[in-house]
């Protein structure tokens, strides 16, 4: 909605069944996502921000750092950077349920497809979708760090989606 935070938006899911709002739950000082989306084939992780400007050097960063790290943490079998971000987790007192069960939890990476998701909020005031009219967008920034990002999780072998979300609506994958 015109004028919500990152944060209290990203908590707007946190009561719905296989969402986790992971905002601010760090591993290693770094951010797996803002919110974990979890169908009986994938987890989507999505990283969020509002607007298509300078702000997607930032949200494309995020992504890549998390997807190296992650994927650093599955390879060699050491998840104490999941297990961070659960503990980090469990501490927030805003989130629900808790997890009990890390290795339950920890599971979920290894047996779904993983989907980073890059998601952004329009902040056009034509309505124009920005994903449908990026010729139209001034930010040299935002565009090059779009290419970049994408071109940067090919390394890391996850899949890379983007989102837009519409003024006051839902992700939609």
């Amino acid at each position: 909605k015109e004028g919500e935070s990152e944060g209290k938006y990203n908590l707007s899911y946190s009561n719905i069944k296989d969402y986790w709002v992971l905002d601010k739950c760090l591993g290693d000082n770094i951010e797996l996502c803002d919110i974990m989306i979890e169908t009986e084939k994938k987890i989507y992780l999505v990283h969020v921000k509002s607007g298509f400007d300078a702000k997607m050097r930032d949200l494309s960063n995020q992504i890549v750092i998390s997807a190296k790290r992650l994927k650093n943490s599955l390879d060699s079998g050491n998840l104490n950077f999941i297990n961070q971000v659960i503990d980090g987790y469990n501490i927030n007192k805003e989130t629900n349920p808790k997890i009990n069960d890390n290795s339950f939890f920890l599971d979920k990476f290894k047996n779904k497809d993983i989907v980073y998701v890059l998601a952004f909020k329009s902040t056009w005031k034509s309505g124009e979708k920005i994903k449908e009219n990026i010729d139209k967008s001034n930010s040299n920034i935002a565009k090059f760090s779009l290419i970049q990002c994408v071109k940067e999780m090919k390394s890391t072998s996850f899949q890379i989606s983007i989102a837009e979300i519409d003024n006051g609506t839902n992700i939609a994958l």
